[in-house]
């Protein structure tokens, strides 16, 4: 394969990723406010999903931040912008990741959660979350 093909299929498929991040952050917010609205006692499943939004919003700026870094760094010589403009757009994807917070994705992670007590794959080992 091709090295430009290969780079193309790498950047359609984290543009695909990217747009399934976005609508699951869409469709957790929507739960959630149904969610407030209908059940607002069950506090611990609305701070899951709370949980569970930061996480895909944390996840669209990680990834929005990698297709900007992508199309528009010095390298690129085929980008229709000029210099300037293609610069400050490169480092805002750079300072993006940089400034994201990290620290509600890695204390808050279910997956990370998951893969730390090696509970994953085991349906008995029950789980708790201490949200802050």
């Amino acid at each position: 394969m091709e090295e430009n093909t290969r780079y193309n299929v790498v950047f359609s498929g984290l543009i695909y990723v990217t747009f399934v991040v976005k609508i699951s952050f869409l469709v957790s917010a929507l739960y959630l406010r149904y969610l407030k609205k209908t059940d607002p006692k069950n506090i611990e499943l609305q701070t899951f999903v709370q949980n569970v939004k930061e996480q895909l919003d944390f996840a669209f700026v990680f990834f929005m931040s990698v297709i900007l870094m992508a199309l528009f760094n010095p390298y690129v010589e085929n980008v229709e912008v000029d210099k300037e403009c293609q610069i400050l757009l490169f480092l805002y994807g750079v300072i993006m990741i940089l400034t994201a917070n990290y620290d509600i994705f890695l204390d808050h992670s279910v997956v990370l959660h998951d893969l730390s007590n090696n509970s994953l794959f085991n349906p008995n080992n029950v789980q708790t979350y201490n949200y802050h």
